[in-house]
């Protein structure tokens, strides 16, 4: 989804993602090429009228934007789009395609540079038909209680991630590997871990925030956490130097050294 993109010169972006996919098990990995979508109406008017600027070749048309997801859908389970921008209109207004669940996401967070409401998840129509199961229910002593129809349905999930590499990196880890692994009760549980922060944390009150930090266990048990400063887009000293992700939660009054917080190891 990057303009400038060609077989050979790929965004760092997507190849990250691919790196991280790999490490977290997941083999069958590729980067396609999709540049971003064209307004073709604004477009095709400055054509007619000889505008020099326009290169037809940083931009998808409609029509091939719309049938680059035809084509790959039904081969790819998970697709991710990395852009710089909100590409969620466009993608939501293709027919092949039917929303998320809006309840399964957490939106008011904020990473470094963009609001993480932005990024988009959809899903593809059923790509076979829906196989329906009927599961017996019994309590904790063994009585049968009932049965209930579960329902699968075997449908591509894409997940649009705008920003650059540290908004991607934070959202991937967040994110992405939840939807990835929604599949697992306990994974919420297991991946977010209780610390204590060793400074004091300015807070949002109405957004958490995302932060990179460095964990510590200490001889008592317990982790220690510190925020990594000068936390900027497109600085990536703290995206090298960070071993794990803080969640600050919104607040009126700023997190004091010492305070509770969750933070997840990305390590």
């Amino acid at each position: 989804m990057h303009t400038f993109d060609d077989e050979h010169t790929l965004c760092e972006e997507s190849l990250y993602v691919k790196d991280l996919l790999k490490t977290w098990g997941y083999n069958h990995v590729e980067i396609k090429l999709l540049k971003p979508q064209r307004y073709d109406s604004a477009f095709n008017s400055l054509k007619k009228h000889g505008d020099p600027t326009l290169d037809d070749t940083l931009t998808t048309n409609w029509e091939d934007y719309n049938q680059f997801f035809e084509d790959h859908i039904p081969n790819f389970d998970v697709m991710i789009l990395c852009s710089h921008k909100d590409i969620g209109g466009s993608v939501f207004s293709i027919g092949g395609l039917a929303a998320f669940d809006p309840s399964s996401m957490t939106s008011n967070f904020q990473t470094r540079s963009i609001p993480a409401n932005e990024m988009s998840i959809i899903r593809s129509m059923p790509r076979t038909p829906p196989v329906r199961e009927t599961v017996q229910l019994y309590d904790d002593q063994g009585n049968h209680k009932g049965s209930r129809v579960i329902t699968t349905e075997d449908k591509a999930t894409i997940i649009n991630l705008p920003g650059d590499m540290q908004d991607i990196a934070l959202l991937m880890h967040l994110m992405v590997k939840y939807v990835l692994n929604k599949h697992d009760p306990d994974f919420l549980n297991r991946i977010f871990i209780k610390g204590r922060t060793n400074q004091e944390i300015e807070t949002d009150q109405n957004k958490r925030k995302l932060l990179w930090g460095k964990y510590q266990l200490q001889d008592d048990g317990q982790y220690s956490l510190e925020i990594i400063e000068q936390q900027h887009a497109y600085q990536i000293e703290p995206f090298l130097t960070a071993n794990c992700i803080v969640i600050v939660p919104f607040a009126e009054q700023p997190i004091q050294v010492n305070d509770v917080i969750y933070f997840m190891k990305i390590n």
